[in-house]
């Protein structure tokens, strides 16, 4: 059984407030489903950030709906989970995946499924203050799954060993048992081995970010395949991800070498970064001369020299661990409600912020009583 593996498209996304990049997401989730009707996949399984956001625009679900509708349609089975990008993080609130027919999403009250002798179970997004909840969820399904040849776990969450920063679990916590750990969140490309199985990301299938474009250029966008005779990932690349091109300059001539990788092909996105303080308005001139008619978009920034009471690259900030510092006479899940609190407010999720904190705090009462 053909099976394929896809995460964080972000469907509705919209870049720069572009039109142009939101289509790219939908461009590139299309592509995918292209292929896995033309490879012949039977199942295809959602780790998660299907959307951007929990409440995505009509574009977005439309989208959703028909690449979803062609893949069953071609008698492929879809199975999802929701990300964090997906909900609300209230009690009792409801993931957009419910409007979809002849989907599987898998929850906390409905968390596996067997398809043809093969267990699928998954959960959707837990954020570290919830992690009790979400070790006792994994290791039930890892009970279930001792009964079948074959198993399978969704997961969209951040670990040690791939996201330091903001992980949720360590890689050690996740049961050795499974044959494939389907992972969502981490926007880069990972396969590697755990236990006696393939622990997998497939990566972002456009480039959320500037950042990214680093993995991109090593490792393409897109998303994995595997059989169920060997469990054994293989990357699917998308052809229709739109270049980014970043730099830091300091002259007129590094500006002007950058020309030929814009005029060429597709409009990239241009990442431009101007180091020192001197001259910066003739350096900036000069980029929307040489760049901007052959890009979508031209970001530029100016970086400053660092001097001795500013932190050089090698010792950036780690906001995670400067909470830690200040709260560190809170418990562990208390010190993790602060930090996705935090990090709600910080894009201003005001919304989903309020349900966090609604939610912790039922529960803290709840476990006064008690």
């Amino acid at each position: 059984m053909l099976f394929a593996h896809i995460a964080d498209t972000h469907l509705g996304f919209r870049q720069f407030n572009l039109d142009e990049r939101e289509q790219d997401f939908y461009r590139a989730w299309h592509e995918a489903v292209d292929f896995m009707i033309s490879e012949g996949v039977d199942v295809a399984l959602h780790a998660g950030d299907l959307f951007d956001e929990p409440r995505p625009p009509i574009r977005a679900l439309v989208e959703a709906k028909r690449g979803i509708e062609r893949l069953t349609s071609k008698g492929v089975r879809v199975v999802m989970i929701p990300g964090n990008h997906d909900m609300l993080m209230r009690r009792g609130a409801m993931a957009p995946h419910a409007i979809f027919d002849d989907v599987d999403v898998l929850t906390l009250d409905k968390p596996s499924i067997v398809v043809d002798d093969v267990f699928i179970g998954g959960v959707p997004y837990l954020s570290k203050s919830y992690r009790d909840i979400l070790l006792e969820h994994i290791g039930g399904l890892a009970g279930e799954a001792k009964d079948f040849k074959c198993s399978i776990l969704l997961l969209h969450q951040g670990l040690d060993k791939y996201l330091p920063y903001e992980f949720e679990l360590a890689v050690g916590e996740l049961p050795p048992s499974i044959n494939y750990y389907a992972l969502g969140h981490v926007h880069s490309r990972i396969e590697d081995e755990y236990g006696g199985g393939h622990l997998c990301y497939p990566g972002s299938t456009e480039i959320w970010r500037s950042d990214e474009a680093g993995d991109w250029e090593k490792s393409g966008k897109g998303f994995l395949t595997f059989d169920t005779c060997d469990m054994r990932p293989r990357r699917v690349d998308l052809s229709c991800v739109r270049p980014v091109v970043r730099a830091e300059v300091s002259s007129v001539e590094e500006i002007s070498a950058l020309s030929g990788q814009v005029e060429s092909g597709r409009q990239p996105v241009v990442s431009l970064r101007i180091k020192g303080d001197e001259e910066f308005n003739v350096l900036y001139e000069k980029a929307k001369e040489v760049l901007s008619e052959g890009s979508l978009y031209l970001d530029v920034r100016k970086i400053s020299a660092p001097t001795d009471e500013t932190f050089t690259r090698g010792e950036a900030i780690d906001l995670k661990e400067l909470l830690d510092d200040a709260l560190g006479e809170l418990a562990v899940d208390e010190r993790g409600f602060a930090f996705d609190l935090f990090k709600r407010l910080g894009r201003s999720d005001v919304e989903g912020a309020q349900g966090l904190a609604d939610d912790f705090y039922e529960r803290w009462n709840r476990g006064d009583e008690e």
